[in-house]
């Protein structure tokens, strides 16, 4: 009998190692700020809200009055008993994306004395995991991305794909796409199925302030600052300092500094990002400037499965097939889901001043 020669890595430690670095920062030349990611948490709390399973999560919603008020002035009159069924139920379904760390024999051997070799296991996973952040962030806002676009995930850019999109730029009350089973065509008298959109017409200079404080109200009038976050392209945000340098208010003890890193609405920071959709197919038309998004209404729920979703990580094994190596997987399990659309707001095609 052929004798079998087995692998030398030991997959226990190479997992307790991947776990222990998992979270852990690594510079590098593809490295940049998400702060879709970053304020996720910040505002729902690392992996929050999650499930522990199942193929389709439901969501009731109230879309109408279950009944009418009857005015009593005698006593004697008549109460009316007309009522409606008043909830509709978002479906959503949990959307699946995974990305492999591979160690071979050749990984084993190159990096000689066991130090070396788990440094090296530590950066690839923090690599590995830092490109699952990126490639969610990008697609969360712009939609794009292979990878994500087949896992069954949602996104935000409801301009570009009516489909799986979800913010939309067209005026409140007349936006058309399905989100989670429900059309917003079909409900489009309902406040809370559409989003607060509002059209800057390429003149950010003349038309800035009204959009801005337009889009601050609306958000104000449904929501509150708790779950808020804005998100601006280079050039929507540009725009907007341009036009609120005049109008800033500073607390005292503040450094006046109009160059200050922290420009805020509503007391959420601005945060700029080059993944705003821009130049898709109807985003080059109307490209998205300035994104006011309330997270407690428009939110991912992680999957806690074999890993917590939230880029969790799996223990190693071996690859098995005649192949000489070891592999875990970071996984993203989860799916942007919806309480309610009527706190977020878009600004829209501000990118020309």
């Amino acid at each position: 009998m052929a004798s079998s020669r087995t692998l030398t890595f030991d997959t226990e430690e190479l997992s307790n190692v991947a776990m222990s670095v998992l979270g852990d920062e690594k510079p590098d030349l593809l490295d940049k700020k998400l702060p879709l990611c970053l304020e996720t948490d910040r505002i729902n709390g690392v992996g929050k809200p999650s499930k522990d399973g199942g193929r389709k999560w439901l969501q009731p919603v109230e879309v109408i009055e279950h009944s009418d008020v009857t005015g009593m002035p005698t006593g004697y009159e008549e109460v009316t008993l007309d009522i409606e069924g008043t909830d509709r139920t978002f479906v959503f379904e949990p959307g699946y994306a995974s990305a492999p760390i591979v160690f071979t024999q050749v990984d084993k051997n190159t990096y000689t004395g066991e130090a070396a070799f788990y440094d090296y296991v530590g950066d690839k996973v923090k690599g590995v995991s830092r490109m699952m952040k990126r490639r969610f962030h990008v697609y969360s806002l712009a939609g794009t991305g292979a990878g994500f676009l087949a896992s069954g995930w949602s996104h935000l850019n409801g301009t570009d794909d009516a489909t799986l999109g979800y913010v939309e730029e067209d005026a409140h009350g007349t936006q058309g796409n399905t989100v989670g089973g429900l059309s917003k065509s079909t409900l489009n008298a309902v406040p809370g199925m559409n989003n607060w959109s509002y059209d800057m017409s390429d003149l950010f200079g003349s038309n800035g302030r009204e959009g801005v404080r337009t889009i601050i109200n609306n958000v104000r009038e449904y929501g509150d600052a708790e779950g808020l976050t804005v998100l601006a392209s280079r050039q929507g945000l540009l725009n907007a300092q341009r036009v609120m340098e005049p109008y800033m208010q500073y607390k005292p003890g503040d450094n006046p500094d109009l160059y200050s890193p922290d420009v805020m609405l509503m007391g959420a920071p601005i945060h700029q990002t080059g993944d705003m959709p821009i130049s898709g197919t109807n985003t080059a038309a109307s490209p998205w400037s300035l994104l006011l998004l309330d997270l407690k209404g428009i939110y991912p729920v992680w999957l806690r499965a074999d890993t917590d979703g939230h880029f969790g990580i799996t223990d190693f094994r071996e690859v098995g097939g005649g192949h000489r190596g070891v592999v875990a997987f970071i996984d993203c399990n989860g799916q942007w889901c919806v309480k309610k659309f009527h706190s977020t707001g878009l600004i829209h095609s501000g990118e020309t001043f």
